[in-house]
């Protein structure tokens, strides 16, 4: 006595129970074939690119940045994930990835060089580009912005990204601590939303060619 599988049917497989004294069979059960079949190479690379849109954004900013990029890459046909960055749990489904988080007191803030140490090993292989938000582009000099283009490379080494922008972004005094606000004062930090999202939406949409996908 034994089980056997048969395709009788192109649309079918059917699983029969062998009774050797009688040399005859019963059948089991049947299931459908496309769920044994793999999936054809040619139609998995037909399939649009996955790609990942990793953010930090402690007061919002940045997010609403990130979620403009997720719409335009969509827009474009592409399947598209926009997670925060510590709710990133593997990069196996992706096809590329962007990164983005806002300046803090000199560096980038959250844990953007922990998840590049994390996941190195895949980031080096996979096209990767990165951005960064902070009011310092509003009036930013050239100095400046090398300044900050330097604080974003080291933030993600030893990834070297296909695309970068530093872009402005919003300063909301209630979203403030007491201290952040004494901060921002003693600094003449302006005060307001500066996101071009002409600006954001323009280098998104560049991104499917600079990501060679």
């Amino acid at each position: 006595m034994g089980m056997v599988a048969c395709m009788t049917d192109p649309f079918r497989v059917f699983y029969y129970l062998r009774v050797e004294r009688e040399n005859s069979y019963i059948c089991l059960f049947s299931i459908p074939s496309f769920f044994l079949l793999p999936v054809p190479i040619s139609f998995r690379n037909s399939m649009p690119a996955r790609i990942l849109v990793a953010y930090v954004s402690p007061k919002g900013s940045t997010a609403g940045i990130a979620e403009a990029i997720g719409r335009e890459l969509q827009s474009a046909g592409y399947r598209v994930d926009v997670i925060e960055l510590k709710s990133v749990r593997s990069l196996a489904e992706y096809r590329a990835v962007v990164i983005g988080g806002p300046f803090y007191m000199g560096k980038i803030a959250g844990d953007i060089t922990q998840f590049v140490g994390k996941y190195r090993e895949t980031l080096i292989k996979m096209p990767v580009a990165v951005f960064a938000v902070g009011v310092a582009p509003v009036n930013a000099t050239p100095a400046d912005i090398e300044k900050a283009r330097a604080i974003l490379h080291k933030s993600v080494e030893p990834i070297v990204p296909v695309a970068e922008a530093l872009f402005s972004g919003k300063i909301d005094p209630d979203k403030l601590s007491f201290i952040q606000k004494r901060m921002v004062s003693m600094v003449k930090a302006p005060v307001g939303d500066f996101r071009d999202w002409d600006a954001i939406a323009s280098w998104a949409r560049d991104l499917p060619a600079r990501f060679g996908i």
